[in-house]
């Protein structure tokens, strides 16, 4: 692979790790202010008591995390696409993690990890 190809390569995956952004930021607000509606209704009825606020508390906790690793993401793929080795680090600790998520996910996250550290051209890019 020459320097060209393996620069078309790092740029994808900073391209995947954007799009994963956008959905987790999405996703995240989605729930924050979903979830945290839902939450405040359930309280308002009858039976529902600490329940509706539990559920708020939940909604916005889970809303909230996914919205920092949304950021996290994000950054990560700006830190990739501009050959950052701290970036390198983090996208290989998410694509660790991304392993677990069967089919898809093992197959995207072990080709980012063969190409993060395996391929001579791409570990170039990163010294």
């Amino acid at each position: 692979m020459e320097k060209g190809q393996a620069n078309t390569v790092v740029k994808v995956i900073s391209v995947l790790y954007w799009i994963e952004a956008a959905f987790m930021l999405l996703f995240g607000l989605f729930i924050l202010i979903m979830g945290s509606a839902l939450g405040a209704l359930g309280t308002a009825y009858q039976g529902m008591g600490m329940f509706g606020g539990l559920f708020g508390a939940l909604a916005a906790f889970f809303g909230l995390f996914m919205l920092i690793i949304g950021v996290c993401a994000l950054v990560t793929g700006f830190g990739i696409w501009k050959h950052k080795s701290w970036a390198r680090v983090v996208a290989t600790i998410v694509s660790v993690v991304g392993l677990f998520s069967f089919p898809i996910g093992t197959i995207i996250n072990g080709g980012i990890l063969y190409f993060l550290w395996f391929n001579d051209d791409v570990k170039k890019l990163f010294n």
